[in-house]
């Protein structure tokens, strides 16, 4: 039996089309699923086929496409299987050669989307999630090269071909295309047919252990809180050690899966977290990666702790009156300032904290036996540099007096537009927070901003009658100055909203109710979770025909719906 091999083009997505290719179609496999068809990325997908001479088709051989793509790194470790063609899937030359040597013919090949390809009940091939096979290169090959020129002399024993599996090719480094593996540094497209025949006849394949996320993390884990807790207490050349000395147990754990079990581990992760700690190491010893205690101060140079002094301890400030003489009727009391309290108004700039306390007069005697006369003038001119109001203590009404007329008032955004807007009357003000977002409108509770359209923004509020949320849609109508116009349009859009509440239909927005909140007009409706279709149309998704018609037919129903009532 005779299996040639048939080069391809690719292609970067699967067709539609669904054919079956004259002498091409005896050799497809079976797919174990269903539906017969498998994911793109797990195989090969052509677009184009290139077969034999049609010579060498009249005796029906067997077809096997031919194709070899070495990894990023430019090193060839896996090989495709199979590859896809007008909806169906053919083997390489390679599986079905080694097949065609196990006596399993091609509707025997089932393939079983990434994971493996059984031969029948001979063989197991594993398989990736591309349909890819991990190749076992042998240093030493194991299998017997001849040139053409001895196979064609007399005096070779072709009998000693018999019962072998023979491909038949070119073997020159110079004439072909080579590449590099993990284990040889040149290899032939020939040679990697052979190797790869070899592995499944002589039952010698690695199965690539799949990856076990949670596994891996608790073993990252595992090593980093040993590596984090452990090496920085030992020294330099114990830290070296200990990564190393796992990196040595992790490549023994390797090989004993592979040799004993044929299972590669991917260890790869673990191996590059082994490597960063070995890297690092070193630099522990660093001022910068060490943590320095300070040292303790002796215990005469250790301060005294002072107990805090408390606001009682401190004596009033002495205040003095300026007067010109002790019998001057136009004596006033004047205010101290206190700095041990707090409660300067924002905007203003002092020197301290103020605290108003009343005076006591200070007889002109005492002051004149005590005091200096330079002393008084500099005290004077002290206590006058100060901005002050001479206040009663006693009088309570005036004080609160005094704080409600400082207190702010909140009113609407648009009053503070111009002076004229500042006699709007309570009725037109809306409820805003002090920071200046609008918290209700009408019995509505506004919780957030949903948009912003051409006449006003959109929020999300809720009804507190039923706890339902509701979409409020405020038009402004500020910019309208004269009155009867202004009358008009909030007539119209009180209209329209009616003629809108009218209407009940599931593709239609529900309108609950309108009103107004000073300058805002505002129409309560539906709210609605989701995304619009604006939003989908700018993001780009691509919509199958079943979806865009069914968007046009609820579109067409609302409008049909909305036309029969006016």
């Amino acid at each position: 039996n005779a299996v040639l091999n048939y080069d391809i083009a690719l292609a970067t997505f699967r067709s539609n089309r669904t054919s079956n290719p004259d002498k091409l179609f005896e050799n497809s496999v079976t797919v174990d699923n269903p539906l017969g068809v498998m994911e793109e990325k797990s195989s090969l997908l052509a677009r184009k086929v290139f077969l034999p001479a049609e010579k060498l088709l009249q005796d029906k051989p067997f077809l096997g496409f031919d194709y070899d793509a070495p990894d990023e790194d430019r090193v060839l470790r896996h090989e495709p299987m199979i590859v896809n063609y007008e909806g169906y899937y053919y083997p390489s030359q390679a599986l079905l050669a080694a097949a065609t040597y196990l006596k399993v013919p091609p509707d025997q090949i089932v393939v079983e989307e990434g994971k493996e390809i059984r031969l029948g009940k001979e063989r197991r091939i594993p398989i990736n999630d591309h349909g890819e096979y991990f190749i076992r290169f042998n240093k030493q090959p194991a299998f017997i090269r001849y040139s053409a020129a001895d196979v064609l002399s007399d005096s070779f024993n072709r009998s000693q071909l018999k019962g072998k599996l023979v491909f038949i090719g070119v073997d020159d480094y110079a004439q072909t295309e080579s590449f590099r593996t993990p284990v040889v540094n040149e290899i032939t497209p020939l040679q990697i047919k052979a190797s790869i025949a070899e592995n499944i006849i002589n039952n010698n394949m690695v199965e690539v252990a799949k990856r076990a996320s949670l596994l891996s993390l608790i073993v990252l884990l595992f090593l980093g809180g040993i590596c984090a807790f452990v090496m920085p207490r030992l020294n330099l050349s114990f830290r070296l050690l200990v990564p190393l000395g796992l990196l040595f147990i992790l490549a023994n754990v390797n090989y004993f899966t592979l040799t004993t079990f044929n299972i590669l581990p991917e260890t790869m992760y673990i191996a590059l977290e082994l490597i960063l700690f070995a890297a690092v190491s070193p630099l522990l010893d660093m001022q910068v990666m060490t943590l320095v205690k300070p040292e303790a101060a002796p215990a005469s140079a250790k301060k005294t702790s002072k107990p805090k002094a408390k606001l009682a301890d401190f004596p009033e400030p002495p205040v003095r009156e300026i007067r010109s003489s002790s019998s001057d009727p136009e004596n006033q009391p004047t205010t101290a300032l206190d700095y041990r309290e707090t409660d300067v108004p924002s905007g203003h700039e002092t020197h301290g904290t103020s605290a108003i306390q009343k005076t006591q007069a200070l007889d002109s005697r005492e002051d004149a036996g005590s005091v200096k006369e330079s002393d008084d003038r500099s005290k004077a001119s002290e206590i006058s540099s100060f901005d002050h109001q001479t206040i009663s203590l006693d009088d309570e009404p005036a004080k609160e007096q005094k704080k409600e007329k400082s207190k702010p008032t909140i009113i609407s955004p648009e009053s503070s537009q111009s002076r004229k807007d500042a006699n709007i009357s309570d009725s037109d003000k809306v409820r805003i927070s002090p920071a200046g977002d609008i918290t209700h409108l009408g019995r509505y509770q506004v919780e957030s901003v949903l948009g912003k359209g051409a006449m006003g923004l959109v929020y999300k509020g809720i009804d507190p009658a039923i706890n339902r949320p509701v979409a409020l849609k405020t038009i402004r109508l500020d910019f309208v100055n004269d009155p009867d116009e202004m009358a008009e349009l909030k007539e119209r859009l009180h209209r329209e909203a009616q003629a809108a509440g009218k209407l009940s239909h599931p593709n239609i927005v529900t309108i609950y109710d309108v009103g107004s909140e000073g300058q805002l007009q505002y129409i309560a409706m539906e709210y609605l979770e989701g995304q619009t279709l604006e939003q989908l149309i700018k993001r780009q998704v691509k919509f199958n025909y079943r979806i865009i018609a069914q968007i046009i037919q609820q579109i067409c129903a609302a409008l049909e719906y909305a036309h029969e009532r006016g």
